[in-house]
Formats: C-alpha cells, sequence, structure tokens
C-alpha cells in the first residue's frame, strides 16, 4: 500500500494600490447537502502553481470533513470531469488526514507516475467536476469560464458557501488569507 504525502507549497501575497481586476465568477452551482466524509474543497483550472515536474498544472483539492482519518482503498474513490466516465481517475491507496487536504494535479499524466496526477486537465471554459465513491456521487462542482491564476474553494473548508479566491490555498486552509473577491451564486 501506498501512502502520500501533502507537499504544501509556498504562497507569495501580493499587494498593490490598483482595484481589483473583475474576474468572472463561476455561474452555476448545483449545491448538495454534504453526507460524505470526503468533498471537492477547491480547484483552479488555470492554475500557476508547478507539480512535481516544474510544470504548471491546474488541480482539484479534495478535503476530509470528519474528525477521523479517512482510508482512500484504490477502486473505491473517482473524479472525473465526464459523466460518461465515471472513473476516469481513480484514487490509489492513500489516507487524508482529519480535516486535512489531498491534491490531485489535473495534467493529464498517463497514471503510470507516482503521485497523485489525474489523465485530464480542467477546462477554463467551464466544466463539471464530479467525485464517486463506490460509484455513488459524492460531490459535484460545475463551472463556468474562469480566468487565469485564481481558484474556487468552499469559504471554510467543508462547509457549502463557494468564494472565488485571489489567492489560491492548495492543500491548505481556505481561511488562510482575507482571500475573497465575491460568492459564487
Amino acid at each position: 500500500m501506498r501512502f502520500y504525502s501533502l507537499i504544501l507549497l509556498p504562497v507569495l501575497v501580493f499587494t498593490s494600490c490598483n482595484e481589483p481586476e473583475e474576474i468572472a465568477s463561476p455561474q452555476r452551482s448545483q449545491k448538495i447537502e454534504i453526507t460524505s466524509p470526503v468533498i471537492i474543497n477547491e480547484y483552479s483550472p488555470k492554475s500557476e502553481y508547478e507539480n512535481e515536474f516544474g510544470e504548471i498544472a491546474d488541480w482539484i483539492e479534495l478535503y476530509n470533513t470528519t474528525d477521523s482519518a479517512v482510508r482512500i482503498i484504490n477502486g473505491e474513490w473517482s473524479i472525473t470531469d465526464d459523466l460518461s466516465e465515471e472513473d476516469k481517475f481513480v484514487l490509489p491507496d492513500t489516507v487524508i488526514e482529519p480535516h486535512g487536504f489531498l491534491l490531485i494535479w489535473c495534467d493529464n499524466y498517463d497514471g503510470k507516475s507516482d503521485g497523485l496526477h489525474a489523465p485530464f486537465k480542467l477546462s477554463g471554459k467551464g466544466e463539471e467536476l464530479i467525485l464517486f465513491n463506490n460509484g455513488t456521487e459524492a460531490d459535484r462542482v460545475s463551472f463556468d469560464d474562469v480566468k487565469k491564476s485564481v481558484s474556487y474553494g468552499r469559504e471554510t473548508d467543508g462547509n457549502n458557501e463557494w468564494k472565488k479566491f485571489k489567492h489560491p490555498t492548495p492543500g491548505q486552509s481556505n481561511t488562510l488569507f482575507d482571500n475573497y473577491t465575491e460568492s459564487r451564486q
């Protein structure tokens, strides 16, 4: 069994005297009651973060909503951007610590490399992300066109209110900064 450790990436904070740039926000959202122990917590379709190969890559952050570690068993959990292919990326054996994060790089790798690399990229023009547990939908988020260098995440880790973040927080708490630019309706 392989266990993956979470790589925390440095986050640079920039301040400016200029007014913030207006960035298009996702327009559609499906709010479902959070009942899954693991959910999609944040994502960045036009990321400026590098994976361990030094390549700029999109990413999805999963979050353990519970006070106990969640063991991800190979074959039980999957994530996709195509509902007709629900097992597009099957999560390998790993553990997500209580209230911890799991970062998945969406960099179109073939799955033969170590680490968490989905065999698809996120569309900056919008799409749907669906997380499955044993073939049952655990979480879903839809988004429209987004601009570079922002992410969308739950205002507080694990809650149901989504915000656009001017400072993405991959693998870290979404409450790290006073980070919000607008709500996602």
